[in-house]
């Protein structure tokens, strides 16, 4: 899974780690998220890979041996706050409070 949390002195931080090269994805521009859609049915769920955009997409593709479909990261966030049903207001409001140092 390349969803991981890294500690910091600010707390609890989460990254994506990409699943070809195992190095942190640190900008949504140069990563994309990928699966195999080759068989659709509706309803049907996917493993998620999250790859490196310039130096591993196309070595990961190669690995399982077709082209996966695939989005860029920029439109991941978007897409789950939709399906989660992320009320956008509320959620910034949490966050910062969270991220307050205590004391």
């Amino acid at each position: 899974m390349a969803l991981r949390i890294r500690l910091t002195d600010q707390g609890a931080a989460p990254v994506i780690i990409c699943d070809f090269c195992g190095e942190q994805i640190e900008n949504s521009s140069d990563g994309n998220y990928e699966w195999n859609g080759e068989e659709y049915r509706n309803g049907m769920l996917h493993e998620v890979f999250f790859v490196h955009k310039e130096n591993c997409s196309r070595l990961h593709e190669r690995r399982h041996g077709k082209v996966l479909d695939s989005m860029e990261l920029d439109v991941l966030l978007p897409f789950m706050a939709a399906n989660l049903g992320v009320e956008w207001d509320r959620a910034l409001k949490h966050a910062a409070y969270v991220a307050e140092p205590i004391g």
